[in-house]
């Protein structure tokens, strides 16, 4: 955690590579409480866009990955992100002309430009702490374990995973990855086992 911003509520830290974060400030008119919970809900809410869109490629759901990547487009521009906002809006173009596989070949770049903002959120702001308050009453330890266990039965289809899913969900219910576990647990149990796959790398990704 950021100290000055452990002091204070409201301090932003001095950069966060991939922002533009006083140009992010002018655009708010200088609110510095706005600017910090927008990145904070940028982090909690956006971080997984990157596979998720993937994802949606795959499934050839273009409609859901034109939706990530225009939500993606306009919030990079209210944070002065412009390498995030370049890419997003690169493979809005190129969904919006059925290039599918263009936007495909670009979803590496956006991944790459939204983990360098989403990480540097986390590291600098409080974004991260809240979870390590609930930190002490999880094994993380078992959890990884189950992770583990879970990500060859998804790989192979096996219905399985979904008795893994749950014991997993139970572990961490109510803790701040509760709702990214119940997502896990829905996909599972719809035997949509990419989206379920996809879920548990990126839960994985942000274990402590």
């Amino acid at each position: 955690l950021n100290a000055q911003a452990e002091a204070d509520p409201n301090a932003l830290p001095d950069a966060i590579p991939g922002l533009d974060l006083a140009a992010a400030l002018r655009r708010l008119g200088g609110n510095r409480s706005l600017l910090k919970r927008l990145l904070i809900n940028f982090h909690a809410d956006h971080a997984g866009d990157g596979e998720r869109l993937r994802v949606a490629l795959v499934k050839q759901n273009l409609a859901a990955a034109e939706r990530i990547a225009h939500t993606l487009k306009g919030l990079a521009g209210s944070l002065e992100a412009t390498r995030l906002q370049q890419a997003a809006a690169a493979i809005e173009r190129a969904l919006s002309d059925r290039r599918v596989d263009d936007a495909t070949n670009l979803v590496d770049e956006l991944t790459s430009a939204l983990a360098e903002i989403t990480s540097a959120i986390a590291a600098r702001t409080s974004a991260a702490p809240a979870r390590a308050s609930t930190s002490a009453a999880v094994d993380f330890e078992a959890v990884r374990a189950r992770c583990e266990e879970l990500a060859p039965l998804l790989d192979q289809l096996n219905p399985d995973a979904i008795e893994r899913a749950e014991l997993l969900h139970q572990m961490l219910a109510e803790s701040p990855f509760g709702p990214a576990s119940a997502a896990l647990l829905r996909a599972t149990e719809s035997f949509d086992f990419e989206l379920a796959s996809a879920t548990l790398r990126q839960l994985e990704s942000e274990l402590p």
